[in-house]
């Protein structure tokens, strides 16, 4: 029988620091064993937490704290042969704050802490975590202390019928595909909002919210490249008109990037002082009964100034996406599909490493001449669990052919999607997904020098979420990803290219399997 050796060290100057050597085994076990103690808190109602401090002012408090437990492979290499399988124990905790004052003012207030780039944040686990952008430790007590991640107030604008939101907060338009919508930025929106005709109107400052940082910032986040280092302006306007069952959002944006060309992550190798990518769209939804169907359509514009003589950069990215659902009471099958479009590689340029084209086709919400923007301008849709870095777990996807070199960033794909929601219970509820990867465009890799083309069947994923209500604040979710690697993760090549536009977790022929299952408990009081 194996024996299993425990070593306990307890630094009592250094009291947060509690080393464990232990199996792999015996780790799992420990790490669900934490889990079940929150799985075992007492499963009574929490007190309310609305507030009537005057016939006129209202206030309200929530926290949301989720614990999980986390096991990713071969993610990163997809290799069995490779020991590069990770389980740790994550957390995300939040306190919101609202206050309101009749239909006047409101405002608004979210404590947060969580990991990089918004996932779970580790606090134990049995090694470092190798991700896609570095290795991640497990958080110390002084990051773990939360930040103010979200607040505005919102008032009516003197007399008129509109309404005046500033502070530090996300945007959004359509399914989350084009503008931006997964961070917050400072910005202030004047909207309007009537029931069938709504508009906004908005302004932000990108990156501004990596500078001004109101609470603690974690040197490891600062060590991911997640800090203020851009200059730029980001503007929108979008409707809302709601007309006969339709609802129509049409909308449009600019990015505006003046940004020094020594301080941007450029995919091109010409110098860039100014880029202005813009975006245009509309998203059309349709409720008969029961059911739902959608399409959104997306063009991006405008150029990136180039210094010296070579041709401007011009933005010729789009991007279409649809999807339909029918609800029979507890069973909902559910069908969608993203195309989005890519920069078409040269063979040329793949061997002698620079770029022919001065035609951008990546549809993007910023452009691939300043990925230094990531941290603050960034999609809000996300797609396989695994695949593209769709869970809370640090997994930011697997490597696939991009201009970005980001997996979660839905560009020069077709994604198909199939999938049923289930309520089983009342308080449980199962949903079920499958997913066909494929590159917009072939890439074009290298092998012993010479270019050749590259298959654009990406792969298969299977997602699986399960989620139980034990009580109103306490749920009990599951979520697991596997996924099957397409043609272009098995042909034999170098290893890599000098432009980086089709990398690989391996370039020997071989691809195996990959997995992540995440276990959560979450409460909310």
């Amino acid at each position: 029988m194996t024996n299993i050796i425990c070593f306990l060290e307890l630094n009592l100057i250094h009291s947060d620091l509690v080393i464990f050597k232990l199996s792999k085994t015996a780790k799992m076990f420990k790490y669900y064993t934490i889990c079940l103690i929150f799985v075992l808190v007492p499963s009574r109602a929490f007190p309310e937490t609305s507030y009537d401090l005057s016939p006129d002012l209202k206030l309200s408090v929530e926290s949301h704290l989720r614990i999980s437990g986390n096991t990713l492979g071969n993610n990163l290499d997809l290799d069995n042969d490779k020991s590069d399988g990770v389980i740790y124990m994550g957390y995300t905790y939040d306190m919101k704050f609202h206050l309101e004052y009749k239909d006047v003012l409101a405002s608004f207030l979210k404590l947060e802490s969580n990991g990089p780039f918004d996932f779970d944040a580790p606090i134990m686990s049995d090694n470092k975590i190798d991700t896609f952008y570095g290795e991640i430790n497990n958080y110390s007590i002084p990051e773990v202390i939360p930040r103010v991640e979200e607040y505005w107030v919102d008032s009516l604008l003197f007399n008129l019928p509109l309404k005046f939101r500033i502070g530090q907060y996300p945007y959004q338009v359509g399914n989350g595909y084009a503008l931006c919508g997964y961070y917050e930025n400072y910005g202030l929106s004047v909207y309007s909002a009537d029931e069938d005709f709504k508009w906004t109107v908005y302004y932000a400052k990108p990156d501004l919210v990596n500078k001004i940082i109101l609470g603690p910032q974690v040197p490891q986040e600062k060590a991911l490249d997640v800090e203020y280092d851009s200059n730029a302006q980001f503007m929108s306007f979008d409707t809302i008109i709601a007309w006969n069952g339709y609802s129509f959002q049409p909308y449009i944006g600019l990015l505006h990037d003046t940004t020094s060309p020594d301080h941007r992550v450029n995919s091109y190798p010409s110098p860039v002082n100014e880029d202005n990518l813009g975006t245009i769209g509309i998203d059309i939804d349709k409720n008969i009964d029961k059911l739902n169907f959608g399409f959104e359509v997306a063009r991006n514009f405008g150029k990136a100034n180039i210094i010296g003589e070579s041709s401007d950069i011009i933005h010729k990215g789009y991007m279409g996406y649809a999807d339909v659902s029918y609800s029979f009471e507890k069973i909902t099958p559910r069908s969608k599909l993203l195309v989005s479009s890519g920069n078409k590689m040269n063979a040329d340029d793949v061997v002698n490493g620079r770029f022919h084209s001065h035609s951008n086709y990546a549809f993007s919400v910023y452009s691939p001449t300043n990925a230094n923007l990531s941290d603050t301008i960034y999609p809000a849709a996300y797609g396989p669990y695994l695949a593209t870095g769709g869970g809370y777990a640090l997994n930011y996807g697997i490597a696939r052919p991009s201009i970005f070199g980001d997996a979660y960033q839905l560009n020069d794909l077709i994604l198909p999607n199939i999938g049923v929601d289930i309520q089983i219970t009342d308080q449980w509820s199962v949903s079920a997904d499958y997913w066909y990867l494929r590159s917009f465009e072939h890439a074009i890799g290298t092998q012993d020098g010479r270019a050749i083309a590259l298959s654009s069947d990406l792969g298969h994923e299977l997602d699986f979420y399960s989620s139980y209500d034990l009580t109103e604040h306490i749920s009990f979710n599951l979520l697991t990803g596997i996924f099957f690697p397409g043609k272009y993760y098995y042909e034999k090549r170098d290893d890599g290219d000098i432009l980086g536009l089709a990398p690989a977790p391996r370039f020997d022929g071989g691809a195996d399997i990959a997995y992540q299952i995440e276990f959560a408990t979450e409460i909310t009081f």
